[in-house]
């Protein structure tokens, strides 16, 4: 990894320790991901999409392939977002913001070792994530 990568990286990472001061968040992310069908229904949506290199990026051992606002909108879907972004009293579009930003980090993290994993308590995994 260069520097920037791992500069990038540690604020990143600092974010997530930030988001998971917020119960609110951390149940909301939840929900997005069960409401999604877990990881592998998230893949399946991205792939369905057009983004399947995108989450597979976040997924894999490499570097994280971003995602612009409008485009996690799209595969997510605006219920999906909107959910959320009532959740955490945000609009959608702040919401969409903060999940492109949040996400990628999010799945690298679910996934250390380049596999979803098989676990279907996702409040425990971000629970453990957002300990940072």
């Amino acid at each position: 990894m260069s520097f920037l990568s791992d500069l990038a990286q540690g604020a990143l990472e600092a974010v997530l320790k930030q988001a998971g001061q917020s119960p609110e968040l951390q149940s909301g992310l939840a929900e997005l991901l069960n409401r999604a069908g877990g990881l592998d229904g998230l893949s399946q949506k991205f792939q369905q999409g057009g983004l399947g290199s995108v989450i597979s990026s976040w997924i894999g051992t490499g570097a994280n392939e971003s995602i612009g606002a409008d485009q996690l909108k799209s595969v997510l879907g605006p219920e999906l977002v909107t959910g959320l972004a009532s959740k955490l009293g945000i609009d959608a579009d702040t919401a969409s913001n903060q999940l492109a930003s949040l996400l990628p980090v999010l799945i690298d993290k679910l996934t250390p070792d380049g596999q979803v994993p098989q676990s279907s308590d996702l409040s425990q995994a971000l629970s453990g994530i957002f300990k940072v």
